[in-house]
């Protein structure tokens, strides 16, 4: 396995990521959470070290799945969730299929999601935090960056554990 580190950031991923979005959802099949933590390790085994959720893959399933799958390894990988979906109040409207659900992206809804994702992987810090399917609207939406900030901020701070609790790197990755 190759290996990058993301310009401008002390963070290096392998260069084949997993992404949970098959293995969470059930658009692709039906796995078990045993097949999906064993698809999990294995890649693992294989040397990739990034694994991408998002908040919305089965409804905070492909976080959870994160956690049971590495609760000894977190410091041997690197953790990747996307948040902007209003999963909460229109996940199970979704149903079945790759349909559309709301997005929030207001600094209210992004620091909820983010600490709701923390609790999920059961870990300290988020290394790679994205916005999901983000729209022109938000790339202009000083509020949404200023919030992602102080998140970052407060990760990086003396500040107490649950402020700590948020994103260790928010970078603009080409």
């Amino acid at each position: 396995m190759r290996y990058r580190t993301y310009k401008n950031m002390d963070l290096t991923v392998s260069e084949v990521g997993f992404g949970l979005w098959t293995i969470s959802t059930g658009w692709w099949g039906n796995f078990t959470e045993g097949e999906a933590i064993a698809l999990m390790h294995k890649a693992f085994d294989l040397g990739i070290t990034l694994f991408d959720a998002a908040d919305t893959y089965g409804n905070g399933l492909s976080e959870e799945l994160i956690a049971k799958a590495f609760p000894e390894q977190r410091d041997e990988i690197v953790i990747a969730t996307k948040v902007g979906y209003d999963f909460v109040h229109h996940g199970e409207a979704r149903g079945r299929g790759q349909r559309e659900i709301p997005q929030d992206f207001s600094p209210e809804a992004i620091t909820r999601a983010t600490d709701a994702a923390l609790k999920r992987l059961k870990t300290d810090r988020i290394d790679l935090l994205q916005l999901h399917n983000i729209r022109m609207e938000q790339v202009y939406d000083d509020a949404l960056w200023k919030t992602l900030e102080k998140l970052k901020s407060d990760a990086s701070s003396d500040s107490t554990a649950e402020q700590r609790s948020r994103i260790s790197s928010l970078e603009s990755i080409p």
